[in-house]
């Protein structure tokens, strides 16, 4: 930024000579200020800034000229001015009376040099080394909000993909259990009291509130091949039953399906079975084989 002086330069320099890896975090830390000043965008300053500036300048203190005597006394010059009028009276005459009321101001001394005061520096050369070191600070400002704002979306995203990693996780492992209970090959076993008598058993999983139903079912006796099994849903509001699906059982008398797209909001009384022609019906048709409450 050129804000070092000479001897703070010149010793800064050597030092530089003998490191090179300050050499180098120099060059790296130029190329970065250029760069941020190429990111800045120019504004034209407000009409009231303006005014406010130039009404500073205008009170800065002027140079002044300074009178300062560097010639021999008038008395010394005499001989001098005489051998002018002796070659030139007329323009002594007319310029005697303006010299000697120039020589009374003065003190008798011949003044013919000025010379001016220093130069103070101007507000904008005092601010101009700041302004680069200005909009370093406001870059870093804004660089660091960006890099908040990117960590909490890199947080965001890690903790949405760990949803997404659980719920694929559950949803993969629902359809295992969807696939192993609609697979035909699958080892079906009821495990019941020895000896006792063996009678068709089926049950019944059912959420009214997502409209899911799955059923289940072992012992069910053979039918005919354009017959099948259906499934009713009797509403607890006494309206008619409603078809939940259509099954036919294996040769050893287990099925078991789901159904995910049923009325959603159904609140059941009761549930019960009957055989129905190919294809299923739209109402029962008695008698109603199986039934649970």
């Amino acid at each position: 930024m050129q804000l070092l002086s000479t001897e703070e330069a010149a010793a800064f320099e050597a030092h530089l000579r003998h490191n090179p890896s300050m050499r180098e975090e120099l060059a790296r830390i130029r190329g970065d200020l250029a760069t941020y000043s190429h990111t800045v965008e120019m504004h034209s300053p407000p009409a009231l800034t303006r005014t406010r500036f130039l009404k500073r300048i205008a009170r800065e203190r002027k140079a002044v000229p300074m009178l300062r005597p560097i010639a021999p006394p008038l008395q010394l010059a005499q001989p001098v001015m005489q051998q002018a009028a002796q070659a030139n009276p007329q323009e002594t005459e007319a310029a005697a009376p303006s010299i000697g009321a120039y020589q009374r101001s003065t003190g008798g001394a011949q003044v013919f040099s000025f010379e001016t005061e220093a130069a103070k520096p101007s507000v904008i050369s005092r601010v101009a080394p700041w302004v680069g070191w200005a909009v370093a600070a406001g870059l870093a400002v804004t660089t660091t909000q960006y890099y908040r704002e990117s960590e909490s979306l890199r947080s965001e995203v890690v903790s949405d993909k760990a949803q997404i990693d659980q719920s694929s996780a559950e949803a993969a492992s629902a359809r295992e259990v969807l696939n192993a209970m609609n697979d035909q090959a699958a080892m079906k076993v009821t495990l019941r009291k020895p000896f006792a008598p063996v009678t068709p058993m089926g049950r019944t999983t059912y959420s009214a509130e997502k409209g899911v139903l799955i059923f289940s079912a072992t012992n069910l006796d053979p039918i005919d091949t354009f017959k099948v099994y259906e499934l009713w849903i009797i509403p607890a509001n006494g309206k008619d039953p409603i078809p939940a699906g259509t099954f036919h059982p294996d040769a050893q008398g287990y099925a078991n399906f789901v159904l995910t797209n049923l009325p959603k909001g159904v609140e059941a009384k009761a549930f019960g079975i009957t055989i129905e022609n190919e294809g299923g019906s739209k109402v029962p048709t008695p008698p109603i084989l199986m039934t649970g409450a």
